[in-house]
């Protein structure tokens, strides 16, 4: 055993000393159902990557509606893409828009290990990352105009998602 006395002299000797401390659990079953639902909760993450996928999804909606100010604005379409569109030609030309399929079609991936977000047209790679493509016998080049977000400015709500799941699941409930 250890007294306090014993403890407050060791701590302000700066750890100098060995200190042992000898706990005794009142319950080790109740003990051992709890860690059991910690490692439980902790290896199936399912609901909580399920929840961060939907942040990832609100960031690529509000990237849509403000078209790309977090990355500075997109860049405005050209004269060409806006003959080709199939609507949308006049007026408030919403770029990225034009059909709404890229917007809106966005697939959420999740189960107890990934979280991941799916575009479900093939043309998203290209308009995130911009390079050319062949339209109506004619090679155009397609301005990058990133959709998906960066690290930063997703990683702090993604991190206090994580961080809070986490510590309500490594908390001891009594039982």
């Amino acid at each position: 055993q250890i007294y306090e006395g014993q403890l407050r002299d060791a701590l302000r000797s700066g750890g100098r000393e060995n200190v042992m401390l000898n706990l005794k659990l009142q319950n080790e079953a109740s003990f051992n159902r709890s860690m059991e639902r910690i490692k439980k909760s902790i290896s199936d993450r399912e609901k909580v990557n399920a929840q961060a996928v939907v942040i990832v999804d609100r960031w690529i909606q509000k990237n849509f509606e403000s078209e790309g100010e977090p990355f500075g604005g997109w860049t405005p379409l050209s004269p060409v893409t806006i003959a080709m569109r199939t609507r949308n030609k006049e007026g408030n030309v919403r770029i990225l828009q034009d059909t709404g399929q890229l917007k809106i079609r966005w697939k959420h991936l999740y189960d107890e290990k990934t979280a991941a977000i799916q575009s479900g047209v093939p043309y998203a790679t290209l308009h995130n990352n911009g390079g050319w493509t062949m339209i109506g016998g004619r090679l155009l080049r397609v301005a990058k105009r990133q959709i998906l977000p960066e690290k930063e400015p997703i990683w702090d709500k993604l991190k206090t998602l994580f961080s809070a799941d986490l510590k309500q699941n490594l908390t001891l409930k009594a039982e």
